[in-house]
């Protein structure tokens, strides 16, 4: 208990009560209930009482990463935070620091919980919170023990945190420190328009659009591959569709494009679905399409991401392990499954045949 740590720190200092209480300016009885576990320090004075004892938090509080009334505190925390429960998560929150200065779950379901309620309210004491212990649960990370949690998403919380606090300069600097594989160009795009600097902008921006159309594609091919194996095909059609349509929308003024490819994989996808689920006129009438963009994209293959509709940043040129053709992207996807090749293969070589 931290009565009996304060009790033994004490005497290992040759200290009386008087002494001690003198030195924090507290009263004796202050430090007689402390010791007796009858009350605890103000969470002010902690630091204080660690560096008298010349000895860290951890050591005063002798903390254990299973403290069962740690976590119940966290859980609170974290489901107020998922009911938006702000002010009873405020409460909770203040208390459970109090008790566990040092435990980086709380510190962090407190931080995230401050964090929402400042955003969502407008709350700049809220977010001057959740900055505080966003910064204050880095040293803790060593605790933590869930892997969607890293010092990284620490960082760009912090960051966020300043820019929703109008800290524009600041924050544009923290976020460019820790912006791993762009995560954070959306976010520097947004402080470099608020500071007039709306060219730099359109790079970020335009990098953050690559990003976001490369993870649409994966995610979508992930997604409809998972719900195959599931057999749910109507799904694995469907999530196919939504990013096609979405390609739909990058397409700069029907010029050939990297679009093209992206789309023949996903129409070959969506016909394989189709397949599954028995629906064989509109398995051939995605081939059908995908043969049609597939042709004009091998005439004139562009890789390059300047030819995409809102990009205005520097050439890239984009990639993929789908067949080195379009013609082969498609040829590759629809033997990917033994049930459906030979219907597909067939449907495929009538269509080219035909043309």
């Amino acid at each position: 208990m931290l009565g009996d740590k304060i009790k033994a720190f004490r005497k290992e200092q040759k200290m009386t009560q008087e002494q001690l209480a003198v030195t924090m300016n507290v009263t004796v009885g202050a430090v007689s209930k402390w010791e007796l576990g009858l009350s605890h320090p103000d969470i002010t004075l902690l630091p204080k009482l660690a560096k008298l004892f010349g000895v860290s938090l951890d050591v005063l509080f002798d903390f254990q990463l299973t403290d069962e009334s740690a976590d119940d505190y966290a859980k609170s925390i974290k489901n107020c935070r998922h009911d938006k429960q702000y002010d009873q998560g405020a409460e909770i929150a203040t208390e459970a620091i109090r008790r566990y200065p040092n435990n980086f779950d709380i510190i962090y379901q407190s931080a995230t919980l401050f964090m929402l309620q400042g955003i969502e309210r407008r709350n700049s004491k809220a977010l001057e919170r959740a900055l505080e212990l966003f910064k204050q649960s880095c040293p803790l990370i060593g605790q933590n023990r869930d892997q969607s949690i890293s010092e990284l998403s620490i960082q760009i919380n912090i960051g966020e945190a300043l820019l929703h606090l109008g800290k524009t300069k600041e924050a544009f600097e923290h976020l460019k420190k820790y912006n791993y594989r762009g995560i954070n160009n959306t976010n520097i795009g947004y402080l470099l328009i608020k500071e007039g600097k709306v060219d730099d902008a359109f790079h970020y921006l335009s990098e953050s659009l690559l990003n976001i159309v490369a993870e649409a594609m994966s995610c979508g091919i992930a997604f409809t591959n998972a719900y195959i194996e599931k057999k749910q095909y109507q799904y694995a059609y469907e999530i196919l569709q939504m990013v096609y349509d979405f390609t739909n929308h990058l397409r700069k003024d029907n010029q050939v494009s990297y679009i093209d490819k992206m789309q023949v994989i996903l129409l070959a996808g969506m016909a394989q679905a189709h397949v599954s689920n028995q629906r064989f006129p509109e398995a051939n009438s995605c081939l059908l399409k995908a043969y049609e963009l597939a042709k004009i994209f091998d005439i004139s293959p562009d890789y390059n991401a300047q030819n995409i509709k809102f990009y205005q940043g520097d050439k890239k040129i984009f990639g993929d392990d789908a067949g080195e053709t379009a013609m082969a992207s498609v040829e590759r996807i629809i033997s990917m499954y033994e049930s459906n090749t030979e219907y597909l293969k067939n449907a495929w070589n009538n269509i080219i045949s035909s043309k």
